[in-house]
């Protein structure tokens, strides 16, 4: 029973955190929008942890760097896929009084 319900809680943390390092931007906003695919950054880090773990149990260090570097991994990713949907808007409709105002009259 315990190894199951291991086996489910690994399988849900891992489709969580795939979701995360895999979607996509629904432009022009700054929501996120999942996209049917796999992280390689997450299968990476799955492999690496797998094959530390053939040693014998993870070090709690190991385990606690690996959940900042996800952690970073997220962010770093909502970042890559959302700023350049904002930056194209800005730069597509630029506000009206930067061409109204000049900076050396101001």
């Amino acid at each position: 029973m315990n190894t199951r319900r291991a086996l489910r809680q690994a399988l849900v943390a891992l489709v969580v955190l795939n979701l995360l390092l895999s979607f996509g931007n629904a432009w022009p906003t700054l929501w996120p929008r999942p996209e049917a695919r796999l992280s390689l950054d997450l299968a990476a880090v799955v492999l690496g942890l797998s094959l530390l773990s053939l040693h014998g149990p993870l070090r709690r260090a190991t385990v606690v760097w690996t959940s900042a570097v996800l952690a970073t991994c997220v962010l770093l990713h909502y970042l890559n896929v959302t700023v350049p949907a904002v930056v194209l808007v800005t730069a597509a409709d630029p506000p009206s009084f930067a061409l109204t105002v000049p900076l050396w009259r101001a």
